[in-house]
């Protein structure tokens, strides 16, 4: 038997384990509910928005195709009234009671001294024509633009070339000079040398400019035949002046090419070269005087455009502004030289220095301001010819918009001109004539009747809203007996009944065996006004509704005002801009915070 000693150590030992094992298992509880916590946070960090998709048209894209609606029943066709479709005189009846007539056989023959529907097709036809003619001019123009600017972005980027070639040897023969200064006549002779160089540079581009703008040599005679007339039209005689001094020009280019620099040469030979140069760079500067003034005494044209006449003056600004950038270094070399040799022995006088400093430091400024201005040429050059391609596009888009609305024009005036000539709608016997010969008559006013008794009619009311946009051309389809059936219209009676409806007539095309039963018509017409779908439109109040469209890449409330209902197409009035963004489905549910709008066109 245990003592109670023994008792107590066991009862503190199980004490002391269940104590521990309490403590582990809080310790645990603790640890999963950090876990749990971390992980719902993690949750909530990673959660991303639900895609939400909106369809979206433009005005352009709904077809403001209306619909009616309108319970029909099939008759026997017993007496057809054929009535006018605008205000006329009778000019001539083809038939007379009791004829038989053939489909599409001429009745009745209106003139057309009211409406001049033989004038309005014609200018309708001469406006088809003037919009094509319209669309290759703009389109011979822009081609004729777009080489031009290219011929100006080569030129561009062949004078940053040449200045950056010449700002090379400008500033190492500056270089040199400083580094040689220990002989003046060697310093003279490199910066000749230099010279030269820049002044050949500068006639090659000027005689080349000539060729290409005025194509003068036997590889460019005939470029010019389409506006050679153009040139100078206004005073011919600076034409004469430019052919002689860009004769002579030529043969200054061979003197030029001839003239020897060298560290051999005498100092007379360098005075010389100097004086030369000189008479050259008179010539340039006349030359490019003269090519202004034919330019600015040039006439535009269609062949010659008045844009391509101030890109030629803008290249010849060009020429000009660089031969007095080169004749203003040169002059400073023609000035040394003048100053540096004693006329009557041609025997240096004194060795320069602080002068070749100076004329480095000048090279440097002038070299950077002159590449500063052959990339502003350039960059100017590209955004000319980016733009160009540009306005090409929108302008020929446009063209073609007009010719494609010249032809509706010319479709809707041919269509107006067919009502002139009153046809047989069927195979049938005239029953009464109700005009006369030169009688003037109203729209709708009836002019014949006939009889049929074998193909079957359909017969609709409706009121004078619908009047207003149903015609004989109107789209009918006829459902009966599950399928659809061919129709056209033969007759709208021009005056309402006693219940204030008319009476609309519509052929089958079809046989039906069954008269005296229904069918259901629908009827469809071009609306004027926007017509859109009614489950785009919400209801704000009276006369007042709403339609949501897409702004800033969110959805936007618009408030519209409508006026007819056509069966699932409501007429808005208000104007809305072309290329608005209607959202077409539903977006009750969308909420911004929940959700990522995707736009589908």
């Amino acid at each position: 038997m245990k003592t109670l000693k023994e008792i107590f150590k066991e009862v503190k030992k199980h004490t002391i384990f269940q104590n521990k094992k309490m403590l582990a298992v809080s310790i645990a509880t603790f640890v999963l509910i950090i876990i749990v916590v971390a992980f719902s946070q993690q949750d909530i960090v990673t959660w991303e928005k639900l895609d939400f998709f909106v369809e979206t048209k433009t005005i352009e894209d709904f077809n403001n195709e209306i619909e009616i609606n309108k319970p029909g029943k099939i008759v026997g066709a017993e007496e057809i009234v054929i009535s006018s479709q605008a205000m006329w005189t009778v000019k001539d009846i083809k038939t007379k009671e009791w004829d038989d007539v053939e489909n599409g056989s001429i009745l009745v023959e209106l003139n057309d001294n009211l409406a001049n529907y033989g004038i309005m097709v014609e200018k309708a036809r001469n406006a088809l024509n003037t919009a094509r003619l319209q669309y290759w001019q703009n389109k011979n123009q822009l081609e004729q633009t777009i080489k031009n600017n290219q011929i100006a972005l080569e030129s561009s980027q062949n004078n940053l070339n040449t200045t950056q070639t010449l700002s090379e040897q400008n500033i190492k023969s500056a270089e040199n000079n400083l580094k040689t200064v220990d002989s003046q006549k060697n310093s003279i002779i490199l910066q000749m040398e230099s010279e030269k160089t820049k002044l050949k540079s500068l006639l090659d581009n000027v005689l080349h400019q000539n060729d290409t703008i005025l194509w003068t040599t036997s590889k460019y005679k005939t470029m010019n035949d389409n506006y050679e007339i153009y040139l100078s039209a206004k005073n011919t005689s600076f034409k004469l002046r430019w052919q002689k001094e860009l004769s002579n020009l030529y043969k200054q280019k061979d003197v030029l090419d001839w003239m020897e620099v060298s560290q051999n040469i005498t100092n007379k030979q360098i005075k010389e070269n100097i004086e030369k140069m000189d008479t050259i760079y008179k010539d340039i500067k006349n030359l490019l005087e003269t090519m202004q003034n034919i330019f600015t005494n040039s006439v535009s044209s269609t062949s010659f455009p008045q844009t391509q006449i101030d890109w030629l003056i803008a290249s010849n600004n060009w020429l000009q502004s660089s031969m007095q950038w080169n004749f203003g270094i040169f002059t400073n070399l023609k000035q040394t030289v003048e100053s540096s040799f004693i006329e009557k022995d041609w025997e240096i006088k004194i060795i320069w220095s602080e002068s070749t400093t100076i004329w480095y430091q000048s090279t440097l400024a002038s070299t950077e301001q002159q590449l500063s201005n052959a990339n502003i040429g350039l960059k100017t050059a590209e955004l000319n010819y980016q733009a160009i391609l540009e306005n090409k596009e929108n302008t020929l888009w446009l063209a073609a918009a007009n010719i494609k609305n010249a032809e509706l024009a010319y479709q809707e005036a041919l269509k107006q001109y067919e009502k002139l000539k009153i046809k047989a709608p069927i195979t049938w016997n005239v029953w009464k004539i109700l005009v006369d010969k030169w009688q003037e008559i109203s729209m709708w006013v009836p002019i014949l009747t006939i009889i049929n008794n074998s193909d079957p009619i359909v017969e609709i009311w409706i009121n004078s809203k619908e009047l207003e946009v149903i015609n004989s051309w109107s789209t009918i389809k006829i459902d009966y007996m599950w399928k659809t059936l061919s129709w056209e219209i033969i007759s709208i009676w021009s005056q309402a009944w006693q219940n204030w409806l008319y009476n609309v007539i519509i052929k089958l095309k079809e046989k039906i065996e069954i008269i005296g039963d229904t069918a259901k018509i629908r009827i469809y017409n071009k609306n004027q006004k926007l017509a859109l779908p009614i489950n785009v439109v919400n209801p704000l109040e009276e006369n007042n509704w709403y339609i949501y469209v897409i702004k800033n890449w969110e959805p936007e409330i618009l408030n519209i005002t409508f006026g007819e209902v056509w069966w699932d197409k409501i007429e808005i009035i208000t104007q809305i801009p072309k290329n608005t963004e209607i959202i077409t489905n539903n977006i009750s549910n969308y909420n911004p915070n929940i959700h990522d709008l995707k736009i589908e066109n």
